[in-house]
């Protein structure tokens, strides 16, 4: 269910349910993969991905349908000591988010045959990166030129194709300016006094790590394979590749990428959340007025930007009600 894949060069864990990215997929036809947030560790997404296996496995018996998630580049790692990432400082090419997004084309590139109907779910950052992958795939077949997207040239005659893909609580335009941008960003000139502290708290036993994080989730009902994930944040060289991708992001997420959106937008479903301090509600009706045949579901029931965090099955069951792995 769990291993881990070296990708760019970086070794990257995949979680599958159903299939397993070593087996034999000549009987697979269709295909789940999941693309986290920021922090891409996808331990977070296994309750939500058990939801959607088992509805596929009620819904289509006699049909293997795979769930599989990979975590972003350098964010997540076992005990192993052979599972070392290369150094943030002398690769930070593999670590920025344009380095994330080349990691999940080269990933789809690899390890899913070109037979496969691919259906993606991005979350948060993962919506950004599901978009470039798409816009990555079309460019490598021929079917659109953008001088700004550089492939290598070791591509396959035949590449999967991205048939659905679900963006849930999506990051896809001026992350800087939202909300929670503005916050965090406001952090940023004062990182350098703050490191000292973040490195101390690295360094701590795990005992007090597992404190801190009662702190943070009191109050709130939080499954306990959430807090046991979250563990992983404290790992230094975790937390300051985790970081790098994040001040990425602020740099790098600016104009909607409205060419790519609306090409794909027939295979395009977006989740949003009345609350989201990434994705603001003035975003949404900007959305909506680039795409009025957008389909899009609003939720209404409290649902928080980190959805994994409480709400897994509720989101799991949003997207079952749209899945129909035969048509779009």
């Amino acid at each position: 269910m769990e291993t881990f894949k070296t990708v760019r060069g970086v070794p990257t864990k995949v979680v599958c349910y159903g299939k397993h990215v070593d087996d034999d997929l000549n009987d697979v036809n269709f295909l789940i993969l999941v693309f986290p947030g920021n922090p891409g560790l996808v331990d977070y997404y296994k309750e939500f991905m058990t939801e959607i296996h088992r509805f596929l496995s009620d819904k289509y018996p006699d049909t293997p349908i795979p769930v599989w998630a990979i975590s972003h580049a350098g964010h997540q790692r076992d005990d192993l000591a052979h599972h070392l990432f290369p150094s943030l400082e002398e690769n930070e090419h593999l670590y920025s988010l344009e380095g994330q997004c080349n990691h999940k084309f080269e990933f789809v590139k690899e390890y899913i045959p070109s037979h496969i109907k691919v259906t993606g779910i991005g979350h948060s950052i993962g919506c950004k990166a599901w978009s470039e992958v798409i816009k990555m795939l079309d460019v490598a077949r021929g079917t659109v030129v953008d001088p700004q997207v550089v492939i290598d040239e070791k591509i396959p005659e035949s590449l999967p194709e991205v048939v659905k893909c679900f963006m849930l609580f999506p990051t896809l335009e001026h992350m800087a300016k939202t909300p929670n941008g503005k916050w965090f960003t406001g952090l940023i000139p004062y990182y350098g006094f703050l490191e000292p502290f973040v490195r101390l708290v690295t360094v701590l036993p795990t005992l007090f790590h597992r404190m801190m994080l009662n702190v943070y989730f009191f109050g709130k009902s939080v499954p306990d394979s959430v807090k046991r994930t979250s563990l992983q944040i404290f790992r230094s060289d975790i937390f300051h590749k985790i970081l790098y991708m994040a001040k990425c992001e602020m740099e790098f997420v600016l104009d909607l990428d409205v060419a790519t959106l609306d090409r794909n937008l027939d295979k395009l479903f977006f989740c949003f959340s009345q609350t989201d301090g990434w994705m603001p509600l003035e975003y949404v009706d900007d959305m909506k007025n680039k795409f009025p045949k957008m389909k899009f579901q609003i939720c209404e029931r409290g649902v928080e930007h980190a959805f994994v965090i409480k709400h897994s099955v509720l989101i799991a069951e949003a997207i079952c009600s749209q899945l129909d792995i035969y048509n779009k």
